[in-house]
């Protein structure tokens, strides 16, 4: 017998405190659930599901981050929905406008209608907002930066980047000059005469003023009267739209459009010319409507624009690749690239709707089934995204669930097989108790030889 050292004792306590350390450690798992808690558990698997994790998160989040889109694309949607009922209202009022069977009142209400839905349909790109993006008032459009031009309308297929074009002649109206004529006011000799403009008759009467005449002719609504400096009554009577789309005609009673310094006449507008197309819309087709391009390449790629520059100006602006940009993946470049429009009145091109007359009222309808198109286009495209957008969150919802799973393998505990080693672990580590305490009981009877 040796008292030196306990060996029995310490081998005891060494094989107690291992017991102890795989006792707690199965402990651990079996509370937390997860078996890789510490690098020193299992360092490569611990490594992999790091990446795992990084991939499984992402994934997670970019669910969520298309279906926050499909809200925005839901939200932009409605505002189109309720501007393309606005447009066809404008376009039944137009058709009720065009009939004969109105007089001037009847179409005057008309008017006081479409006037006001227009207004509407400009204020609703201005409540059309999601989380502080005013979605379909220009803010979320394909053009950055622009002089010259303002586009209107973008297409999907237009490649991102810059193009440029000479501006060689601003859109016209239709005009019609006056000549010589009168001297004196009130107008002599005119008296209960009068004359057309637009198939409206300007009633002379008696005591009749070159400024009361000017002011009749302006009261049309349809045209503009100029009064010029040093000429008798008027320098010219033009339409108020520009373009080969606008007309004006003055016709009536021959002596006084000779009083008047005028002659029977039919005048047109004519259309903007641009030239010298550069940069990712080069050799593309070119339609000109008044101020309004359409710009058309062999890809597809189509840009409508309104000209606001000078004649001899160069006119540029860039496409961007979105601007909204979804991040609809766990890793870099996999966004997902949308645009949407400004859509207002102008836009539409139904900013001048008119049913005063048949005339306009005909062209009301033309305009506004124009209108129309656009915005359901805007509509196809939006509808294209929250499709895509839609797909995106259950592919995503997919690959979330197989890469958790995937991850859990590793990085989750076996309930099973973990709780079978927590009750080997308890029962060595109660075991290896017992075996300390007869241990040390043993040196005890060893001191009975000292007696």
């Amino acid at each position: 017998m040796k008292i030196g050292a306990n060996i029995p004792s310490l081998t005891a306590y060494a094989n107690m405190d291992a017991a102890y350390r795989r006792f707690s450690k199965s402990s651990q798992r079996l509370s937390s659930g997860i078996r890789l808690n510490s690098a020193s558990d299992d360092p490569a698997a611990l490594s992999v599901s790091d990446k795992m994790r990084l991939h499984v998160n992402g994934l997670r989040q970019a669910s969520r981050n298309a279906s926050d889109a499909v809200a925005l694309t839901e939200t932009a949607d409605g505002a189109l929905s309720q501007i393309s009922d606005a447009l066809q209202r404008i376009r039944e009022l137009s058709v009720s406008a065009a009939s004969d069977a109105k007089d001037s009142s009847d179409r005057q209400k008309i008017q006081y209608e479409i006037d006001s839905l227009v207004q509407e349909i400009d204020m609703t790109p201005l409540r059309a907002e999601y989380n502080g993006i005013k979605i379909i008032n220009g803010e979320c459009d394909r053009i950055i930066d622009k002089t010259g031009v303002e586009p209107l309308l973008v297409s999907d297929e237009t490649p991102y980047g810059a193009f440029s074009f000479m501006i060689d002649k601003k859109a016209s109206p239709a005009m019609i000059s006056f000549t010589g004529g009168l001297t004196s006011d009130p107008l002599p000799g005119l008296a209960n005469k009068g004359f057309f403009v637009n198939d409206k008759k300007i009633n002379i009467t008696a005591g009749e003023t070159k400024q009361s005449l000017i002011a009749k002719i302006r009261a049309l609504g349809e045209v503009v009267a100029t009064e010029g400096a040093g000429f008798d009554i008027l320098s010219e009577v033009s339409s108020e739209d520009v373009g080969s789309d606008s007309t004006i005609s003055v016709y009536g009673d021959a002596s006084v459009l000779t009083a008047l310094g005028l002659h029977a006449e039919t005048a047109q507008g004519e259309d903007a010319e641009i030239s010298d197309i550069l940069g990712v819309l080069q050799n593309a087709a070119v339609v000109t409507t008044g101020n309004a391009v359409t710009i058309t390449a062999a890809n597809g790629a189509e840009i409508l624009a309104e000209i606001t520059g000078a004649a001899g100006d160069a006119a540029y602006a860039r496409a961007e690749r979105g601007p909204l940009v979804i991040q609809v993946g766990a890793d870099k470049d996999t966004g997902m690239y949308m645009s949407i429009p400004r859509v207002n009145a102008k836009t539409a091109r139904i900013d001048r709707a008119n049913a005063l007359n048949i005339e306009n009222a005909s062209t009301t309808i033309l305009s506004a089934d124009n209108a129309i198109a656009v915005v359901s286009e805007i509509r196809a495209r939006i509808g294209s995204y929250q499709n895509r957008l839609e797909r995106s969150v259950n592919n995503l919802d997919n690959a979330y669930v197989n890469a958790a799973y995937s991850m859990s393998r590793i990085k989750d505990t076996d309930m099973p097989a973990e709780m079978a080693e927590y009750a080997k672990n308890s029962v060595i580590y109660q075991a290896g108790i017992a075996m300390l305490s007869q241990s040390n009981a043993r040196a005890q009877a060893e001191l009975q030889l000292l007696r």
